[in-house]
């Protein structure tokens, strides 16, 4: 390896500028970029609001629980929040809904499975939701 590396360096001390310009000239055939049709994101019923369907974000992180637990035949070892539709805002504002209520269809993951949290899973999973909610008076 180190011999071929010496070799090309020898070659190229020695090959006129011109001559190696004009073999970089030539052209080279660019491979052509493959498009890849993208699956349409998975719809459920936590994820459409007002006939919205989210695209994933793959940059964020999920939270993964220290104490994973199943509910019926669902396990439950982390969860991903996601910013909340501005009609989930409004509806704990007009107290429709609670922030419980919205924290869970950020993760999109039934209230219950919230509720089922231990403690220190649920103090940073309310953290998380609520970093990410706008500021208002909470109960």
């Amino acid at each position: 390896m180190v011999e071929d590396r010496d070799s090309e360096f020898e070659r190229l001390r020695v090959v006129p500028f011109e001559e190696l310009r004009a073999e970089i000239a030539e052209p080279v055939a660019a491979p052509v970029p493959v498009s890849v049709p993208t699956p349409p994101p998975e719809v459920t019923a936590a994820a459409v609001r007002s006939g919205a369907v989210y695209d994933e974000n793959p940059t964020d992180r999920p939270f993964l629980l220290r104490y994973p637990f199943k509910i019926g035949i669902v396990r439950y070892d982390n969860l991903l929040f996601r910013p909340p539709a501005f009609e989930d805002v409004e509806a704990v504002v007009r107290g429709e809904t609670t922030e419980q209520e919205m924290h869970a269809r950020m993760a999109d993951v039934p209230v219950e499975a919230l509720r089922a949290l231990r403690w220190v899973d649920s103090e940073i999973a309310t953290f998380i939701a609520r970093s990410l909610c706008p500021e208002f008076n909470r109960r």
